[in-house]
């Protein structure tokens, strides 16, 4: 994902101009940032969610 990025911000678009292995690094930190974030999110509002199966009648 992050040599995609590269190749379409770098190379398809021309709207940077950086070092390729320097930007392949930075969205690869950046995607794993991401991904890390969303899954302390999700696992907590999983946990602290009561769902309706979950009360006796």
């Amino acid at each position: 994902m992050a040599v995609w990025l590269w190749v379409l911000f770098d190379v398809l678009i021309g709207a940077v101009n950086g070092h390729g292995w320097a930007m392949v690094d930075f969205g690869a930190l950046t995607i794993f940032s991401i991904s890390m974030f969303s899954a302390v999110f999700s696992a907590v509002f999983t946990r602290t969610s009561a769902s309706p199966a979950s009360f006796p009648c």
